[in-house]
């Protein structure tokens, strides 16, 4: 089965010059382009402004790696909107390459313009909202809109005596008895890469069928290491490594992020000492509070709920529709 880019692909080269020739007027003041080169795009990216939370990052995830990608140049007259940097998902649709990879940005775009460019693409864009200044976007063309709490706890906060509350703290207590004889370590040569790559095939569906984001994942967490804004907490039993959590800091805030633990360790409760341990961490290093989202009954035993992760879909307007159409029935 085709990606959607796949198919607008096949629409652009059935239609020839007069997709080139109708397009910008399809579009309006809005169009479309989708840069080969690096400089095209690197000249595009001075135009916009950098993200403040992940500087740099973006270029990281420019170089091919894992799943397919594509760069759309959204532009008007003024000159770029937006450089999307999309990649290919297992259900045959689009995401951008910075989904679930760090909160608070999807691609560097003019201020205010994201639903704007989100709606310029000419294929179905599946977006997490996760820790936005502002609210998601809503109209027609968003869809398959969900919601869910995420989690997060000040470190102001006494987490015993909020533990105790939630019925959580004989656990703690219990994975501290348990794990006395391992070996916490942050922040290990290996470590992120290790945990990263364990969770992925863990809720993996499919072993055939790799994650799309794994090889970006990697590569993200070892450059966002190197100033600092990712940490990875693995627990070690001699040289052996049990249980991993990596976590990224999102301005004043540690945001929990990958997790695994080996499952004949289970019984020990590694998974309850490891996320103690980076609530403790998370206070005595200085940040304000610990998210560690949401989607599971657990994480209200280790934090309140403090506002919502969002999912949906931006689907192409009906005139990329139609062309898709035309191509299938020009094809037969």
């Amino acid at each position: 089965m085709k990606s959607e880019f796949t198919l607008f692909a096949d629409t652009k080269a059935a239609l020839g010059n007069l997709m080139q020739a109708v397009g910008p007027r399809l579009d309006g003041n809005v169009r479309v382009e989708w840069p080969d080169d690096r400089r095209t795009v690197e000249d595009a990216l001075r135009e916009l402004p950098e993200s403040a939370d992940w500087p740099g990052l973006f270029e990281v995830l420019l170089e091919p790696r894992g799943a397919e990608k594509r760069v759309a140049l959204v532009l008007d007259h003024e000159g770029p909107m937006g450089v999307v940097l999309l990649r290919s998902t297992e259900r045959h649709t689009w995401e951008s390459a910075t989904q679930w990879l760090v909160p608070g940005f999807l691609f560097p775009v003019r201020p205010g313009c994201t639903q704007t460019v989100l709606e310029a693409l000419p294929m179905t864009v599946e977006v997490g909202w996760w820790r936005y200044p502002e609210p998601p976007p809503s109209g027609p063309r968003v869809q398959n809109f969900r919601q869910r709490e995420k989690h997060e706890l000040s470190c102001a906060t006494d987490f015993d005596a909020y533990w105790k509350q939630s019925g959580h703290l004989h656990t703690v207590h219990q994975a501290q008895r348990r794990c006395k004889d391992f070996v916490l370590k942050i922040d290990t040569e290996d470590g992120a890469e290790w945990t990263i790559r364990n969770c992925e095939r863990k809720w993996r569906g499919d072993p055939a069928i790799p994650e799309p984001r794994l090889e970006d994942r990697i590569a993200a967490a070892k450059f966002l290491e190197q100033s600092g804004r990712h940490h990875t907490h693995v627990l070690f039993d001699g040289d052996t490594a049990i249980a991993g959590l990596t976590h990224l800091v999102h301005k004043d805030c540690v945001v929990a992020h990958m997790t695994y633990r080996r499952p004949e360790y289970e019984s020990k409760k590694v998974g309850t000492f490891i996320y103690e341990a980076v609530f403790q961490w998370a206070a005595r290093s200085g940040y304000g509070a610990v998210d560690i989202g949401g989607g599971f009954e657990y994480k209200n035993r280790w934090a309140p709920p403090n506002g919502y992760i969002y999912e949906f879909m931006v689907a192409p307007a009906e005139k990329y529709v139609a062309l898709k159409r035309l191509v299938k029935r020009l094809k037969r």
